[in-house]
C-alpha cells in the first residue's frame, strides 16, 4: 500500500497543541514508516525476508537486548541476539 502524507498531518504532528489527539495519530503513522523503510533497508542489504526484517527494525527501535525465536540463523544473519533461552 503506498499512502501519500498530507501536510496536515505534519502540521498536527509540530503543533500538537491544536489537536493533540491527531498529533499522537500523526506521530504513529510516521514511526512505523520509518520502521518500514528500515526493514526494507534490512531485507535488502541482508537478503532477508521482510518479515523478519521488520522485527529486526522493530526490536533495534526499542532497543531490545534480544530476540525469542526459532529461527535463530534468520535473526543472526540480521545481527540480533537471540533470546538465551532458545
Amino acid at each position: 500500500m503506498l499512502t501519500f502524507v498530507d501536510a496536515n498531518v505534519f502540521i498536527r504532528l509540530f503543533a500538537e497543541l491544536d489537536n493533540k489527539s491527531q498529533a499522537e495519530q500523526a506521530e504513529q503513522l510516521l514511526v512505523k514508516a520509518q520502521r518500514v523503510i528500515a526493514a526494507i533497508n534490512i531485507a535488502r542489504a541482508t537478503s532477508s525476508v521482510f518479515a523478519d526484517s521488520y522485527i529486526a527494525a522493530s526490536a533495534r527501535r526499542i532497543q531490545a537486548d534480544n530476540v525469542a525465536t526459532f529461527n535463530k540463523r534468520h535473526f543472526a544473519k540480521l545481527g540480533l541476539s537471540i533470546c538465551p533461552y532458545f
